[in-house]
């Protein structure tokens, strides 16, 4: 076989040549993830190359691969990771786009990346960096693929559900999310699909190539000398026997099932059945179809895809909101406080969308507390999930570059939980904040907790004044020097005691009684102290 090598002048790849036998090793006698369209026109394009002398027709494409990468035209900046190998979208609000176009393959060459395919290990590349890039808020998977090869399908599709336990993750079938495509697309804790797309195609496809008659009438034939008698089971210079198509067909099925029982696993709480999943037959599916499923859980453009995970972190976007745990599509997720869970958020439906319910809910509103002491309505300490998730993931068997980048993304959100805290405590403090240091509280349950702290304090202070001028014997006034004849019937605030200026004050100010509780007294209290040098100013929260 001859090697391409790129022109340098024109940044062409040479004519390439062969038999393409890697080719052939990875499309036949295999189980590929494919819609049986697909890998039959495979099949019928790249046959006349494969065998007796035929030579490859010239291949031309630009020698960088990751020109090829296809981002949907969204305003942002392109990310590229692996060393130009893969690439992410990121929109101003913190949204990564990353694209998922073509058959996808495992591992990466930028040959195959000419070829207009997906290689599962720069959608890991990019997973990882995700997770530890600060300015990431959420995810959104931009898919258009037929499917393509299992292996690594599995892993990457629970790389996707170990991003979901650090940041939100949604998915778009846009347009085409079919076979080993829908795999990774259905492990996103929300997927939407454009209209006329196509997702399905729940099933596996295994092609044999029988060139037993074409060798025949070439005058060709080939003798295998094996040690195993199933060392060429399968090759393609011979005719299947019933065995070995049983065992071919075995392989088939297990596809299958293990390619249903994940995506059961991701979409179970949706509503998605294995009984259900089977009943496809492996069949495309329109969006209406899929939508009634439960193989999707919304039918959109991409665009609104994108705008309502844009709302969706927005409360995260403007200060840091923290996140708790939750449990959802088998494995753990993120969700904000307060709010409804996001893998299965639906669109059509707000009276629990986090982007409009403030955190911990509107008992947590300082203005609508009905009582001064906190309550146990507020909102619960936040879960630390890095460690929960680390398990979880160890225990599914994520990669441990994955799970690296988990903990450090962990590590970043630990570091800004902790700065907004300290940003948000008031002297006096000190040890309200240690608790929520310690106990995981999130920035907005602190500054509740500190309001509701102040206004105990100031309450309690008020009353314990009221109490100890209560307890003070009355010290009979000064007698007053009188004024000439003139002045004797002087009342003016400078000559009137000081029961008579207060009851003069407090008649003329509705905001000193609204101020007191309508308590005379306890404003004649709080005179006198002051009078006496016995008050402090404490500034507090309102």
């Amino acid at each position: 076989m001859t090697t391409a090598s790129p022109s340098p002048a024109s940044g062409v790849v040479a004519p390439v040549a062969g038999h393409y036998p890697h080719v052939a090793a990875l499309l036949f006698n295999v189980p590929l993830l494919l819609p049986a369209a697909y890998a039959l026109d495979m099949a019928d394009a790249l046959a006349p190359r494969l065998d007796h002398g035929q030579r490859g027709a010239a291949v031309t494409a630009r020698a960088t691969g990751v020109e090829r990468i296809q981002l949907t035209l969204v305003e942002g900046e392109t990310v590229r990771v692996g060393g130009g190998a893969a690439a992410y979208g990121l929109t101003p609000e913190g949204v990564a786009i990353v694209p998922a176009v073509g058959e996808l393959i495992a591992r990466y060459s930028w040959v195959k990346a000419q070829s207009g395919v997906t290689a599962y290990d720069t959608l890991r590349l990019c997973f990882t960096e995700i997770a530890r890039d600060p300015r990431v808020r959420a995810v959104l998977l931009d898919v258009d693929s037929p499917g393509g090869q299992p292996v690594d399908c599995d892993t990457t599709a629970k790389a996707v559900a170990a991003l979901a336990t650090v940041k939100p993750v949604w998915s778009s079938a846009n347009s085409m999310a079919c076979s080993a495509g829908y795999w990774v697309t259905a492990a996103a804790q929300r997927v939407a699909m454009v209209r006329f797309g196509a997702v399905g195609s729940l099933g596996a496809v295994l092609v044999h190539r029988d060139c037993s008659g074409a060798d025949e009438k070439l005058g060709i034939r080939y003798t295998p000398i094996v040690a195993g008698a199933r060392k060429v089971e399968g090759w393609s210079h011979a005719a299947l026997d019933e065995a070995t198509l049983g065992r071919l067909q075995a392989k088939v099925d297990d596809a299958r099932a293990r390619f249903v029982a994940a995506v059961v696993g991701y979409r179970g709480a949706a509503g998605l059945t294995e009984a259900a999943a089977l009943a496809t037959e492996a069949a495309v599916l329109a969006d209406e179809e899929a939508l009634a499923l439960h193989l999707i859980d919304t039918v959109e453009p991409f665009e609104e895809t994108l705008g309502a995970l844009t709302d969706h972190i927005r409360p995260t976007a403007r200060g840091g909101a923290a996140t708790t745990l939750t449990t959802q599509q088998g494995g753990p997720m993120l969700t904000p406080p307060g709010g409804s869970a996001a893998p299965r958020l639906d669109a059509t439906d707000e009276t629990d969308d986090p982007a409009t319910t403030p955190p911990g809910g509107a008992a947590d509103d300082p203005a609508r507390t009905t009582e001064d002491e906190p309550t146990d309505d507020a909102p619960a300490p936040a879960v630390n999930p890095v460690t929960t998730a680390v398990a979880a993931a160890r225990q599914a068997g994520v990669a441990p570059g994955t799970i690296n980048a988990l903990l450090a993304a962990g590590a970043v959100q630990e570091r800004e939980r902790l700065t907004a805290l300290d940003g948000l405590a008031l002297p006096g403090m000190e040890a309200l904040l240690a608790t929520a240091r310690a106990e995981g509280w999130t920035p907005e349950k602190f500054a509740v907790q500190q309001t509701l702290t102040q206004r105990r304090l100031g309450t309690s202070h008020l009353a314990a004044l009221a109490a100890d001028s209560a307890a003070i014997p009355a010290i009979p006034a000064a007698p007053v020097p009188r004024a000439p004849a003139a002045g004797a019937g002087d009342t003016t605030a400078a000559g009137a005691s000081l029961e008579t200026r207060a009851k003069r004050e407090w008649d003329a100010s509705a905001t000193l009684k609204a101020e007191f509780g309508d308590s005379f007294e306890t404003f004649l209290a709080f005179r006198r102290a002051e009078g006496e040098g016995r008050l402090f100013h404490q500034t507090t929260l309102s």
